[in-house]
């Protein structure tokens, strides 16, 4: 859905194709040259400042990773809440989150559970997935 690609990039560049952070991920998604390298791409292949790219590369990501949670079983929902916690904080902090959530006998596919255990640490992820989410809300609330 192209209104939560654009609350992506919202809150990750504020529309700022040149927008560069202290993790070198770059352009309008923030994409990062691991993540062109998981799709084949050497990073002197490409520009990741060019908004094509870069948001062709951010939205197989985030496809990719809902695709992921929903062959879980998960619904879509949380499909995309989790990928969104992914996105924004990798695969491997969220794995752990996860496995903290089923140890302490929560449901590690139930994105609520699992922000309870993140909030533990940091309330940056949770409020980052929130965010997007409402942003997400919003665009769909103006454009039908």
């Amino acid at each position: 859905d192209w209104r939560l690609l654009s609350a992506i990039i919202w809150h990750e560049s504020q529309f700022n194709e040149r927008a560069f952070s202290p993790m070198a991920a770059k352009g309008l998604m923030q994409v990062r040259d691991v993540t062109a390298a998981h799709f084949g791409y050497s990073p002197d292949e490409l520009d990741l400042f060019d908004p094509e790219t870069n948001v062709a590369i951010g939205a197989r990501l985030i496809d990719e990773l809902v695709g992921q949670f929903r062959k879980e079983g998960m619904d879509s929902t949380n499909a995309v809440r989790f990928a969104l916690a992914s996105y924004n904080c990798g695969g491997g902090t969220l794995a752990k989150r996860r496995a903290e959530a089923a140890e302490s006998g929560f449901d590690p596919a139930d994105w609520a559970a699992v922000a309870l255990i993140f909030e533990r640490y940091s309330r940056l992820t949770p409020a980052y997935v929130d965010s997007v989410e409402q942003t997400y809300y919003d665009y769909c609330s103006v454009i039908e």
